[in-house]
């Protein structure tokens, strides 16, 4: 029985083990995706006895069995069911180090004593500081596109919500990767967000996505057709996943890939690195691409703008998703090879 900031005992706890084969490498303060399928059956099933509440106000989580080593946690969804099958769960925990060598352990703890709710987001243990500071903006894209604006919640600090435009609506929230995602029409479906990361010289950027057929696209980023500059990643029509970090001179590197499967996609930047390969790097699936480059890959990025989902600013005239995106954040920094595997 664990007692945590709010004061309330909870009564269930259990042991979750992160397997060290999927972490090439000992990351720190790394936020892991906890989903249904990674928790214990009791927890989820609502007629059991031992269920955690439906929206997952008391779930807490630590590094030690008796849970005086509290961690933050975000939880995004957490619907408990008769049926446990049809319970689902998309949580986010910080775990302070994330071995690569072993595998790590943390607790998950539940069923209160009394009623619980999650920490305040700004709380130490709250959903604020389940993410690094290099994570800029994380947006799961779950939300239902016609709810009122801002739709998109981000879930860092930072708060860069995003807001849909054009004709989105309840139908274009759509089973992804994780839980819903959303369906761009190719017409005028899109996402505004924020302008942020203007002038970086590291970044990283990570997206999930799928296109409706290879003679469509999917795009993450901002973009200045009249500048000839951009930031991001797109899957072409051409059938070719272009990573641009472009000023002025439409400078970009890119990898063919014509099909229509679903895609992990990660774009690694930085600009005080020497030669095009080392400032730009592009990843399907965890896996490093070899680029096609265009250009010299700038030692600084773009000053144009918001970020966008679903639509480039980069084309003239501009250019609509038609596909599935889900899951996009944006980074500070430039992250490793092992963390994108890790990520994935």
């Amino acid at each position: 029985m664990a007692v945590f900031e709010d004061g309330i005992n909870r009564l269930r706890r259990c042991e979750i083990v992160l397997q060290d084969t999927q972490v090439p490498s000992t990351q720190t303060d790394f936020t892991v995706l906890l989903t249904h399928a990674c928790l214990p059956t009791e927890m989820l099933d609502a007629d059991g006895g031992n269920a955690a509440q439906n929206g997952g106000g008391d779930i807490r989580f630590s590094t030690d069995a008796a849970g005086a080593s509290q961690i933050p946690i975000d939880v995004v969804t957490f619907t408990t069911d008769n049926d446990p099958l049809l319970a689902r769960a998309e949580i986010y925990v910080k775990v302070p180090t994330l071995n690569g060598s072993s595998n790590t352990s943390i607790w998950t703890h539940y069923k209160p004593a009394s009623t619980a709710s999650q920490p305040a987001h700004t709380h130490a243990y709250g959903q604020d500081n389940a993410y690094d500071g290099n994570h800029q903006a994380f947006w799961p894209l779950h939300e239902d596109p016609s709810e009122t604006a801002p739709q998109m919640k981000d879930r860092t600090v930072n708060v860069r919500h995003g807001t849909s435009n054009g004709t989105m609506t309840t139908g274009d929230s759509v089973a992804g990767q994780v839980g819903n995602c959303l369906d761009f029409d190719g017409t005028d479906d899109w996402i505004n967000t924020s302008d942020f990361l203007d002038s970086v010289t590291v970044e990283t950027v990570v997206m999930w996505g799928k296109r409706a057929a290879t003679n469509k696209s999917v795009v993450v980023g901002k973009g200045r057709a009249d500048l000839n500059a951009a930031n991001g990643i797109e899957h072409y029509t051409d059938g070719n996943v272009y990573f641009a970090v472009a000023t002025a001179s439409g400078t970009y590197g890119y990898a063919a890939a014509n099909d229509t499967a679903w895609r992990h996609y990660a774009m690694v930047y930085d600009g005080g690195a020497t030669g095009n390969a080392n400032r730009l790097k592009g990843y399907f699936n965890a896996v490093a691409q070899t680029l096609t480059f265009a250009g010299t890959i700038p030692a600084t990025g773009p000053n144009i703008g918001a970020w966008e989902i679903g639509r480039d600013l980069g084309q003239s005239p501009d250019l609509y998703d038609n596909g599935l995106i889900d899951h996009v954040s944006v980074h500070n920094t430039n992250r490793s090879a092992d963390w994108i595997t890790t990520n994935y």
